[in-house]
């Protein structure tokens, strides 16, 4: 990478941020890889907090389970029996009100 003027700044791709925390994670020293990429080592230790942030929030996802399928299932099965009985209930209403119902139009 071209050594830039102060004026300018460089630019790292997520990957490349990615490269240089896990050298300085492993041990190398923060000022020495601030100087050869020519970053603060503020900035680098932010990249690094960012990273261990990053990496415990993707600890805390739970790894779904065989109820979980069962649980969408049921709430698939809840849907369908909540449009059903709605429709019913329109139903109903029209019936007392001595209006027409077609409950072909209702099903799907």
């Amino acid at each position: 990478m071209k050594k830039n003027n102060k004026s300018e700044v460089k630019r790292f791709s997520a990957g490349r941020k990615v490269e240089v925390v896990l050298r300085v994670l492993k041990g190398e020293s923060l000022d020495g890889v601030s100087r050869e990429i020519g970053q603060p080592a503020s900035r680098i230790s932010e990249w690094r907090d960012d990273f261990l942030r990053a990496g415990e929030a993707s600890m805390k996802v739970r790894e779904p389970d065989m109820h979980d399928e069962e649980i969408r299932k049921l709430k698939e099965t809840i849907g369908g029996l909540t449009v059903a009985l709605e429709v019913t209930r329109e139903g109903v209403r029209k019936w007392k009100a001595g209006l027409p119902f077609v409950p072909g139009r209702w099903q799907s």
